[in-house]
Formats: structure tokens, sequence, C-alpha cells
């Protein structure tokens, strides 16, 4: 027995060593497959790399080995030069190694540099790339014995510098000064020269150049160090600083710099476009030093050197802005002029929109020359620079149009961010000036449009930033067909303003490019009308500029008062519209206006409770709140007798609560008395929108009966907290119509997926908020993150831009902002654009964190409100005055009701027929019941007594 026993665990063992040993055989024959594909990229054989990698990619089982030959496939995509193809299969290799690997694990370092690198350098996406390169960081935090030198330094720098590109300049310096210090313990002269590069500029960029100037000059004297004096790379450095010192009025010592740098330039025989660029530099200091002829001799040199046409109108536009600084505007005007159209001299005449198209530059230069004409009208009341002005803005408008389509490239979206923030203001400056002169009521139309295509791009950006992560349920071929067309354009376009700028282009090689621009444009106009035709949410985001008018608008008004506003820098302008009436104002956006802004917002969310005395807060919560109803409403309420608006509001705008503004002046009385207060909503039934156009759609959306009512709330999350009112909201939401609830474990992120994709009429979200202002794409609703597919327990905003829910009333509530800071068109004002995209014309959701258990009892009497018949409007004003009736002096504090707010049509409402219908066949029923009950009981009770 023991001898069969033996035979059976040696022949055991055999089959276990050959399979071990056959395991590892076939796992060598891998990896000697994956050094082979490894060689081959090496080798610079990519076609045959690629099929190498793929080939062990669709053969192996192997984790570890598909992740390795993923990261190979994608270092030859980007050998190849596919950096879009590159990135999307380093984040498959990722998304592979995090399957067996820890999220901090040091293996997953190249992975998450490269996929920085990637979004930061090639598409542009520089907020995904900070995601990517912190992790990198934090892994390189956590293994500091493993990192090298070099690592440590890039992570801090490529940190530093894509944190600026999106302008959060306190992480940049922090990251910046972070990477000082290993340059300067490691004592790397490259490094050193690097980091006070971003230093400085970090510190130019905030308007610091006094903390700028020490970082240059260090990095002037090491490059002296390094490579002693007369050296090309010493050129960039005297202007860089030169350039501070100039902005700080220090015109002697950037005079001194910049013939530094020309001598330099001489000696070392630069190119003719460097020395013309010094001596435009030295010509401008010199003449803002007061010597107006001795720097035009300079800009003369420069324009000399000059060999095309676009170096040349660059060169006209600073001589421009040099005579507008001396006030001398006839001849800043014909500069302007010169530089637009090169020997044009009649200041009036307009460039064509053909021309500025070819050439994006100019749209600058016609944009100075727009300001100065403003400034001619401003100290000559010129009427005919006003209008020349006015039609300059006009032009910029056009094209402005015009770039929208491409705007994923660089060079659009600088120049949409300069046209937005600056010119459209300017734009609406000149418009309102004439109308002041002129009474034309058409100029008001015309400052319309302005306003709707203002609004309409804080949307359009939504949406770009959601087509990275999903295809916006859009075919593939055809999201890839639409990016290859708008690359080919950017790029034909960067050829034809390369050759316009070299001396020895031909004009046939011009042809040739005009032409393929052409056949590439006419291309994209057919995609787009399939865009029109198949993908209408789509089209009508990205390329669709109409907008309503004030006339379509006014026939769809109904008895409401629409008002709409603009924030620009220094200027609030407000449109408002009645179906009879259209009125056009503006407000100096001053000091004063903003720091009662800022109380308003703290005092209205109950921030400044905790920090000084209850009676100071209430007195400083009216008058801020007064203030503003005085600044930004009563001169247009004191004409109307309209008691419904309408609110369009922008920037800053869009974080305040108009119904919690109050009518009268503050009193003197010592103690708190929130419930008393006159606050608009007893007067005025408000709503908002994001813009007018999308407010018309809303208001064309049919009254639905019988709604089928979905509820989220109350998940099971472990990364945050519950909130004990959303129990109660829930059952509260059981007593109304069709209703089904999700809640707990049910909350889920798959859950969500699949119900709301079928009949859903109202969804109502009683949840967390997580808002990502890094990342707005990344902000999100909080739901179980038990059994759920995904796991993270968050429905992103991105995930809700490629969901179809055909809900026709959503409500948000028991929001909180979770993380980040409130920024212009981010946070939880991104989340509800998902839903607007979506075709969810009726949104209600909360601007901060409201009290879940307030937010129940208003959710009860808004419900029963719609559930009556009543408008969803007027139901939620209501509920706002019902809370107010029953709370006391404290508990009436905005905090606790303002924060929920309407966008949408307010006249939307529910059908309540067919409700009213199974109420009178249930009791018809029940008397005939009733009836033949008491029937019954009668006749047994006569046959008792009358057997």
């Amino acid at each position: 027995m023991v001898s069969r026993f033996s035979r059976w665990l040696t022949l055991l063992l055999i089959v276990v060593f050959l399979t071990a040993h056959s395991v590892e055989a076939r796992q060598s024959i891998k990896d000697q497959s994956l050094e082979q594909a490894d060689s081959l990229r090496s080798a610079g054989q990519l076609d045959l790399a690629l099929e190498a990698y793929n080939s062990i990619i669709s053969k192996t089982e192997v984790d570890t080995l598909i992740s390795l030959a993923l990261v190979g496939k994608a270092l030859t995509l980007f050998s190849q030069g596919d950096a879009g193809e590159s990135a999307k299969i380093f984040q498959e290799a990722l998304t592979q190694q995090l399957a067996y690997l820890n999220s901090n694990s040091y293996k997953l370092l190249r992975t998450y540099a490269m996929l920085g690198y990637l979004n930061r350098y090639f598409l542009e996406e520089e907020r995904l790339a900070i995601d990517y390169y912190r992790k990198e960081y934090e892994i390189i935090s956590d293994h500091p014995d493993r990192a090298t030198e070099r690592q440590k330094f890039y992570s801090n720098y490529n940190l530093a510098t894509t944190y600026r590109l999106i302008e959060d300049f306190e992480m940049a310096l922090n990251h910046a000064f972070q990477g000082l210090e290993i340059a300067t313990t490691a004592d790397n002269n490259q490094y050193l020269e690097f980091s006070y590069s971003v230093i400085a500029n970090l510190y130019n960029v905030l308007g610091e150049e006094v903390k700028a100037i020490p970082y240059y000059e260090k990095k002037i004297n090491l490059n002296l160090r390094m490579n002693g004096e007369g050296h090309p790379t010493l050129i960039n450095d005297y202007n860089n600083l030169g350039v501070v010192y100039s902005d700080i009025s220090e015109f002697k010592k950037a005079e001194e710099l910049f013939r530094k740098s020309l001598n330099i330039s001489l000696i070392n025989q630069a190119d003719n476009n460097e020395i013309s660029n010094t001596h435009l530099l030295l010509g401008k200091v010199i003449g803002l030093n007061g010597h107006l002829q001795s720097g035009l001799q300079y800009m003369r040199k420069a324009l000399k050197l000059k060999n095309s046409d676009l170096e040349q109108s660059r060169v006209l536009s600073h001589m421009a802005q040099l005579y507008e600084h001396f006030d001398k505007l006839d001849s800043s005007l014909i500069y302007y002029q010169r530089a637009l159209l090169l020997e044009g001299h009649d200041i009036y005449e307009q460039p064509s929109q053909a021309l500025i198209q070819r050439t994006p530059f100019l749209f600058r230069i016609l944009s100075y020359k727009a300001g100065a004409m403003l400034s001619k009208y401003h100290k000559r009341q010129d009427v005919k620079a006003l209008e020349s002005a006015r039609e300059s803005y006009r032009l910029m408008g056009k094209l402005a149009s015009y770039y929208r389509n491409y705007f994923n490239t660089e060079e659009a979206r600088l120049f949409f961010r300069e046209y937005t923030h600056a010119h459209n203001e300017k734009a609406l400056e000149s418009i309102y000036l004439m109308f002041q002169r002129t009474n034309d009521f058409n100029l008001i139309d015309e400052a319309w449009e302005i306003f709707e295509k203002s609004k309409a791009l804080s949307l359009f950006e939504s949406v770009k930033r959601a087509q990275k992560f999903t295809d916006l349920g859009i075919n593939d071929s055809i999201v890839q067909s639409e990016q290859h067309f708008i690359q080919e354009i950017s790029n034909l376009r960067n050829q034809m303003n390369a050759c316009e700028l070299a001396s020895n282009c031909e004009e046939s090689e011009i042809s040739k490019i005009r032409g393929q621009l052409l056949e590439n444009e006419n291309a994209h106009n057919t995609l787009k009308d399939v865009l029109k035709r198949d993908f209408p949410n789509y089209f009508n985001t990205h390329y669709n500029s109409e907008s309503a008018s004030i006339s379509d608008i006014q026939a769809n008004l109904g008895e409401s008062l629409m008002i709409s506003y603009f924030q620009g820098e220094k200027t609030i302008f407000w449109i408002s519209v009645e179906q009879d009436k259209k009125r056009f104002g503006r407000i100096v956006l001053d000091q004063e206006f903003i720091e009662q802004h800022n109380h308003f917002v703290e005092e209205v969310r109950g921030s400044r409770l905790q920090s000084k005395s209850l009676s100071q807060s209430f007195r400083d919560y009216q008058d801020a709140s007064h203030y503003l109803y005085q600044s930004l409403l009563e001169p247009i309420l004191s004409e109307t007798q309209h008691t419904s608006l309408i609110i369009l509001p922008d920037g800053i705008l869009s974080e305040l609560t108009f119904e919690a503004f109050t009518k009268t002046k503050a009193t003197e009385a010592s103690n708190y008395d929130y419930k008393g207060l006159d606050y608009l909503i007893r007067s005025y039934e408000i709503s908002y929108a994001y813009s007018a156009s999308l407010c018309m759609e809303q208001r064309q959306t049919p009254t639905i009966s019988n709604p089928q009512l979905i509820a989220f709330g109350d998940p099971d999350n472990s990364a945050f907290h519950n909130l004990p009112g959303t129990a109660i909201e829930l059952d509260v939401l059981s007593q109304f119509g069709s209703t089904r609830i999700f809640k707990q474990s049910e909350a889920s992120e798959d859950a969500f997926a699949k119900i709301t994709q079928n009949d859903v009429d109202i969804l109502h979200m009683a949840l967390h908020a997580k808002a990502d202002t890094l990342n707005p794409m990344n902000s999100g609703f909080v739901l179980s993150n038990q059994a759920d597919s995904n796991g993270d327990g968050i429905m992103h905003l991105y995930e809700l831009y490629g969901m179809l829910i055909p809900a026709k009333l959503v409500v948000l509530t028991a929001c909180e902002t979770g993380v980040g800071q409130w920024k212009r068109g981010e946070g939880i004002l991104s989340l509800s654009r998902g839903f607007i995209y979506n075709d969810n014309p009726n949104l209600i959701m909360s601007l901060w964190k409201v009290n879940d258990q307030q937010s129940a009892k208003m959710m009860e009497s808004f419900y029963t409100a719609i559930y009556s018949g009543t408008s969803t409007g007027k139901a939620l004003k209501t509920a706002k005055l019902r809370f107010l009736e029953t709370a006391d002096e404290l508990t009436a504090h905005p905090s606790n009701w303002a924060g929920l707010v309407y966008l949408g049509d307010s006249d939307f409402r529910i059908d309540i027929t067919s409700f009213s219908n199974a109420k009178l066949i249930y009791w018809s029923l029940t008397a005939l019941l009733i009836i033949i009950v008491g029937f019954k009981k009668n006749w047994s009770l006569r046959r008792e007594t009358n057997p």
C-alpha cells in the first residue's frame, strides 16, 4: 500500500514539475516575444513592433504581460506621431495595471508620467494632465528612496508649469519652489535655470514684478557663470528682465538691459528677426520714457528688418500703441490701419473678414483699433469714431463665431478667452454709448445677440470638456471624422500663417494650401449637416450660433419679465424684456459692489453666523441684500407691474439668489428677525435660465399626465456621511403618484444608469454632490458604492453628458460642494449643465448645502402643490413662503430656504385631469359600495324584523 502511494506521489510530483516547467517555458517564450517587440521599437521598426505588441495582447492572458505590451504599443504609437491614440492605449494599460497593482505602486510611475505628458503637451487637456501628474507626484512622495532626483524635480516642474496654464498660480508657485529646493540641494545648473525661469514668470503673471526680478537676475548670473559674457542665450534673459523693469516704469534700467541684449545680438550676428525684436523693445521703452521720436526711430529700424507682411504689421501695431500712449490718436489710428492693411490710411475702412480669418493675429490689432476709436469718441465726442468702433467689434463677433468651430485648438482657445472676457464688454460699451445718443431701440437687439452668444459659450465649454470623456452618444467614426477635419483645418491655417511669414514662400504654394483648406472646410460642412440631422443636441451646442431674438422672446414671454445680465471687468450690462417693452442699462462694477456681493454670498449661506454676533450678521445681511436689490433690480422693477421674473445671470451674479434680496432699507434694530424681512420672494415668482434661447425651448415643454417619479437618496457610501433628512424626504415622495424609490444599496450608479434611460418624468435626487473645480467633468453625485460595477459610487458629470434621460423635471436637493472653491461656470452649476444638455427642461437645484431636514419640509409642500395642478415655479415659491410662515426668527434665515432655485419654465405643470378622473372613479365606486352595503344591511334588518 505504501509502495502504491509512493508511486502515485512520485507521478504527481512529476506532473507538477512538468506543468510548472511548461508554464515557465511558455512564460519565457512570451517574455522573449516582449523583448523582441521592444527591440523592434528601439530599432525604429515601428510597424513591425506594433504587430508584435498586438500579437502578445491578443494571445496572452497574463495581466502583467498585457499591460507591458500595452505600454510598448502606446510608446510606439507616440513615436509614430499619434499622441491621441497613444494616450488611449496608455489609459488602457493603466486600467490593466490597476487590476493587479495598488494605486500608489511605484510600477505605475511611468504610465502616470506619460499620461500627464501627452495630455499636457499634445492633447491640450491641462486639467487631465494635472490629475496624472499629481498621481506621479504622490507615488514619488510615497517612495522617496526609489525615486531619482530627476523624477523628483520634473514631477514638480511639470506640475508648476501646468498649474500656471490653468491659472492656479498658488499651486504653481508651491511646486516651483519645491523644484527649486531639489535643484539647490543637487546643485544642478539646468534644474536651477528652469526653476528660476518658472518662478520669475509666475510672479510676473501675478503682477508682482518686484518679486520676479531677483529670479530673473539669478538666472542671468547663472548663465554668466556657465557661459560667460556675450553668450547668445543672454539675449532672451536680458530682454525678459528688461520687460519687467519696463512694466514697473523703471525705463532707464530696462533700456540698459535692452542695449546689452542688442550688443550681444550684433556681436553674435543673430538673425534679423531677433535683432528686430530687440530694436522694437528698446524703441518702446525709450518712447515710454518720454522720448517719442527716438523710440519711433528704433521701431522703424525694427520694421526694416522684418521680411514678412505679418511681422511688419506687428511692429506697426506697437508704433500705433506708442502714439496712443502720447494721446496722438489720429496718428495711432493711421498706424493701426496700416497694420491691418499694411498700406491702408483711411482709418474708418474695415479689413475683410476673409483676411483676418486667414491671419488670426490681425484680430488683436483690430481690437486695439476699436479701443482707440472708443478713446477718440470719449475725448472728442466723434460719433463717426464711435460707429467705427462698433463696426470693428461687430466684425470681431463674426470672427468669433467662425473660430468657435475650432475651439479645441490652443490658438482658438486663447482667441476665445481674450474675446469673451474683454471685447464683448467693449463692444457692449460702444453699443450702449450709441444707444444713449440715438435712442435707437434696434441697438438693444444688437447688444442682446452678444449677451446670448456669451452665455451659450458656457454650455459649449462644458460639452467640449465632456467630449474628452465620452462620445456623447455619437458614433465613434463621426467623432473621429469631425476631429480629423478640425485638426486638418487648424494645421492648414498654421501653414498659411507660416508661409505668409516666410519671405521665400511661392504664390503657387500658398494657392495649394488655400485649395486644401477650402476642400477640408467643405467636407467639414457636409459632416455638420449630418450632425444637425442626426445629433441635434451635439450640433446645437457646438455649431449653432443662432440665438433667440428679442422679438422671439416677446412673442413667447407671456406675463413674465426677463432680465439678462452680462458681467464684464468694469461694468455689468442688463437688458430687460417684456411683451411690449425692452430696456438697456449698465451698472458700475466697482469695489463697493464686489464687497457687497461677497458679503451677501457669505451671509445668505450662513457661513458668517458663527464668526460674529447674530445682530451684527443680521444688519450686514440687510445692508448687502438691499444694496444688491437697488443696484440690480430696482431700476427695472420700478417701471413694471410684472410679478413673474426670469433671471439670466452671468459671472459672479450666478452665485446670487435674487429672491433673498430685501426691498426695504436696513433697520437699526439691535435684535435679529429674518422672518420679518421684506424678501423679494414675497412679491415675485422667480426662475432662472442659462440663456434666453434655452429658456424659450424649455417653455415649449408639454404638460405631463400621471408622471413616473423616480427618486434616489440615502445611499450606502462610507466616504460620505448620511443625511438623515433625505430618508424623511424619500418617505414624503412615496405618497405621490407612481413613485419608485432607490435608497441605500439600491441607490447605485448602475441602477441610476439603467433606470433613468426608461420612462421617467420626474427625477428626484436627494444626494450629496461632489464638486471638482480642478477638473469640472469629475464633479458628480454621490451614490452607493456597494455592489457597483464601477466601485466609486460617483455619477460623474461626463457620464451625465453621455446619457439621454427623458425626465421633464429634475430635482436636486441636499447638495453640497464637498471639495474645491466656487469658480465661474464650475462646481454644482456644471452638474446642472449635464441635465440641460440632455433636454431636461426644468431643474430645481441647490446652490449650497441646504439643511436636509428643512429641505424635506419644503419638498413636501412643493410636491403637494404640483400634484394639485400648481405650476412648478409657483409651487416652489409657495413651499418657500410656507417654510417662512412656520419658521421662527432665526430658522427663517435664507440659508435654510433660498439655496433651492428653479431653472426652466416656471409655468410647467402636471396635468391633474387623470388624477381627478381616477379620484372620481375611486370615490364613485366607494359610494356605490357604501350604498350596496347599506342596502344589504337594511334588507337583512327588515327580514329579521318581518320574518
